[in-house]
């Protein structure tokens, strides 16, 4: 039929992430194949790959002339919500849940003494400064809220693959952030020239 299997805007991300690791093996130059890719980089850097692909999917070039133009099955949201995505706001609020999954994860997997309190109560007391913060006033909607970030955690694998590591998550998502703009952000400010050429040097500077 005409009925087209179309990726959500999270697996779009979550496969540009897990491309920036993969090309990140295929382009190692390395004598021994266990030390390529991620394998033989330090935590801090481990992510720095994945997170930068993952922004072209919040660049306007990409997404105009590339998944636009080539009617690539993918069901976007709303390009007020992709700008909004990437505004310092929501920016800062994810880096604090990332901070906060960190010090959870050091917890679990760096401190033998608290390694031996159960995991409601781990989660209870990390998770408990960040409840707050989000204005969940009173004893219902803080319980409410906690037991969210206890049943998230039950399903978080990442923890067990990043034991006491989760923290190169944050490292790296600056990184990536950072360096993505100091390359690409020059062919956003332009607008007295025309938005085809400033794409076409885009590309140039990209390839």
């Amino acid at each position: 039929g005409d009925e087209r299997n179309l990726l959500s805007f999270q697996q779009l991300l979550a496969l540009y992430h897990e491309f920036g690791h993969s090309l990140h093996y295929l382009l190692s130059h390395t004598q021994y194949q266990t030390l390529s890719g991620s394998r033989g980089l330090c935590m801090e850097y481990l992510e720095f790959p994945s997170t930068f692909f993952e922004n072209f999917l919040f660049d306007k070039f990409f997404l105009k002339y590339i998944v636009m133009d080539n009617n690539m099955n993918i069901n976007l949201p709303n390009r007020d919500i992709l700008r909004w995505i990437k505004t310092p706001i929501y920016n800062n609020i994810f880096s604090i849940q990332q901070i906060y999954d960190s010090m959870l994860d050091l917890k679990l997997f760096g401190d033998e003494q608290q390694q031996k309190q159960s995991i409601s109560d781990l989660v209870f007391t990390t998770y408990k400064p960040l409840v707050k913060l989000f204005h969940n006033h009173g004893t219902f909607h803080e319980e409410d809220a906690l037991n969210a970030y206890l049943l998230r955690t039950s399903r978080f694998y990442h923890f067990i693959d990043y034991p006491a590591n989760y923290y190169s998550y944050v490292i790296a998502q600056k990184l990536s952030d950072s360096v993505w703009r100091k390359t690409f952000d020059q062919y956003q400010t332009h607008n007295d020239i025309d938005d085809r050429q400033q794409f076409e040097r885009w590309k140039n500077h990209y390839r």
